[in-house]
């Protein structure tokens, strides 16, 4: 079974897809993160320079923004296919399947060959080959900047991922 297959066993169905290269413009617009994301990020590098013994160079904040760029840099002007799934807690279920980073088990631990401990090595995100919206409300934010609204029948908000 394939791996998009796979996401029917829990309900979810592909209700449309697309191979686009999204620009940089676009990635950044579905990557805006607040200060307490960009902190809470930086955070986890300061602390992994701090167990490692490793220079540091700069605060949370701007660390969390050096890793917002990689992330917007790795996913800008690159072939992707483009997938919106429909179902009763599409996102809560398709994530159960995706995982969250490299999770073993998960597709993203299968189809990356990164590892958290190099992201944080080179203060950049985690080079994974999926993305899942986190809950509802992002999924129709990224809907409607992918311009897909459009596309799709109106159904309750937390159907769609």
């Amino acid at each position: 079974m394939s791996d998009l297959k796979s996401l029917e066993t829990v309900g979810v169905k592909i209700v449309y897809s697309i191979i686009a290269a999204p620009s940089r413009e676009l990635m950044t617009v579905h990557y805006q993160k607040d200060d307490a994301w960009l902190i809470m990020v930086g955070d986890s590098i300061l602390d992994f320079q701090k167990k490692h013994k490793l220079l540091i160079n700069f605060n949370s904040l701007e660390y969390g923004q050096r890793v917002l760029q990689s992330l917007i840099d790795y996913n800008s002007d690159k072939l992707m296919k483009i997938c919106i799934l429909f179902g009763l807690d599409a996102c809560t279920q398709a994530r159960k399947i995706v995982g969250s980073i490299n999770e073993p088990g998960t597709m993203r631990a299968k189809y990356s060959h990164d590892s958290d401990y190099e992201a944080a090595l080179n203060i950049r995100a985690t080079q994974n080959s999926i993305h899942c919206s986190g809950n509802a409300s992002e999924a129709v934010f990224e809907i409607n900047n992918f311009k897909l609204a459009n596309l799709l029948p109106e159904f309750e908000l937390n159907e769609y991922c």
